[in-house]
């Protein structure tokens, strides 16, 4: 009984969980920090985008409106990611699962 005790003990030591917190809010931050990236880059994108509307002749928004319209819906399908988080935010999580499965199973 006292052996397994010590190598309770053994295995929490090594475990170092204050390490595996840090790492984890630091991925925590990053990923909150590209979402936040995210939103303000479609808000900026919407303003963008009122702004065209307001400046350009009616002619000419005619004609690009059908265009403006379909960037939009397409747009909004991936609001408030844009492919360019989502890979990263992708390479963070697989990262992490990574630290985390060498911590617990090596």
């Amino acid at each position: 009984m006292a052996a397994d005790v010590g190598s309770m003990f053994q295995y929490w030591k090594k475990f170092d969980l204050r390490r595996l917190q840090r790492e984890l809010n630091s991925v925590a931050a990053q990923l909150a920090g590209r979402q936040e990236e995210s939103e303000d880059s479609h808000k900026h994108l919407v303003e963008l985008s009122r702004e065209f509307k307001k400046n350009v002749p009616e002619e000419v928004l005619e004609m690009v409106s059908p265009v403006l319209k379909s960037f939009q819906a397409q747009v909004s399908q991936h609001s408030p990611f844009n492919a360019d988080n989502i890979i990263s935010t992708s390479k963070t999580l697989q990262l992490s699962y990574l630290f985390m499965l060498e911590i617990f199973v090596y």
